[in-house]
C-alpha cells in the first residue's frame, strides 16, 4: 500500500489465506511494526465490491455480525431473516461477544434494537420474545451431563404443545424449551421427541407454526443438530 495505489493480488494472498484469529494478529502486528492503523489504510487504499469484501474479512466474527444486525434494523422495517440466521445460530458466548461489538462499534444496545425493530414488524411478537430470550438468557452449557428423565420430559411438552393440543399451538413452550437447553440437552430432546410423535420436530413445527417464528426456529433446531450442514442447505 506505499506509494501510488495497492496491490491488490498481494492483499488477496495474504488476506483471503488467512484464518480470521490470524487476521486479527495481523492488524495488532501492523499497528505495532509501522504504528498505522490497518483497517483506515486498507478503508482508504481500496474502493467499490473489493472494499466491501475487505474490509469484511478484517472485522472480528462478532464484529461483522453486529455490522450485519444494525444494516438489518436501519432504515424502514428489520430484515427478519438476517437477524433469525445470526441470532439464532450464535453460541451464547458468541451472542454475547456480538453484544459487546454492537455495543462499542454502533454506540447502541442491541437486545433494546431487535425488540423495537421487531415490533415494529406484523406478526412477529413471538419471534421478538424468541430473540429477546437468545438475547438476554443464558443457555444451559453443553458441559452438563444429559438428564435423560428431563429430556423425555421436554419431548412430552413440546408434544402436548403442538401435535397433542386439540385446537392451536402452545408457541411459548416452543420458544422456553428451544431457546434455554444447551444443544447437547435439545438433540437428545429432538430423538426422544421422535419416539412419541409422527413426525421430527423440524416438520412438526413447520406443521404446527408459520412465517418468521416458525423459520427462526427451524433455523434454531438445524444448526443445533449440525451447524455446517445447516448453511450448506441455506447457500
Amino acid at each position: 500500500m506505499k506509494g501510488w495505489g495497492c496491490d491488490e493480488k498481494i492483499l488477496i494472498q495474504i488476506l483471503a489465506h488467512r484464518s480470521n484469529e490470524q487476521r486479527q494478529e495481523i492488524v495488532v502486528a501492523f499497528r505495532d511494526e509501522f504504528s498505522r492503523d490497518l483497517m483506515k489504510d486498507l478503508k482508504s487504499e481500496t474502493s467499490g465490491k473489493f472494499k466491501d469484501t475487505i474490509m469484511g474479512l478484517m472485522k472480528s466474527a462478532a464484529s461483522y455480525d453486529a455490522y450485519w444486525l444494525r444494516k438489518a434494523m436501519k432504515g424502514l422495517g428489520a430484515n427478519k431473516n438476517t437477524l433469525i440466521e445470526i441470532i439464532c445460530t450464535r453460541t451464547p458466548s458468541e451472542l454475547e461477544a456480538i453484544k459487546e461489538c454492537y455495543s462499542s462499534d454502533q454506540k447502541r444496545n442491541l437486545d433494546d434494537d431487535v425488540c423495537s425493530e421487531t415490533d415494529k414488524l406484523v406478526g412477529t411478537s413471538h419471534l421478538k420474545n424468541l430473540l429477546h430470550q437468545l438475547l438476554v438468557s443464558p443457555r444451559d452449557s453443553d458441559e452438563e451431563e444429559i438428564d435423560m428423565s428431563r429430556a423425555m420430559l421436554d419431548a412430552k411438552i413440546l408434544y402436548d404443545a403442538g401435535e397433542a393440543k386439540w385446537l392451536g399451538t402452545d408457541q411459548n413452550k416452543f420458544i422456553d424449551v428451544l431457546a434455554n437447553r444447551s444443544y447437547k440437552h435439545l438433540r437428545q430432546v429432538f430423538v426422544e421427541y421422535s419416539k412419541i410423535s409422527n413426525y421430527d420436530i423440524s416438520k412438526s413445527v413447520k406443521r404446527e407454526m408459520s412465517g418468521a417464528l416458525s423459520q427462526a426456529l427451524r433455523a434454531l433446531i438445524a444448526s443445533s443438530r449440525n451447524l455446517p450442514e445447516f448453511f450448506c442447505r441455506e447457500i
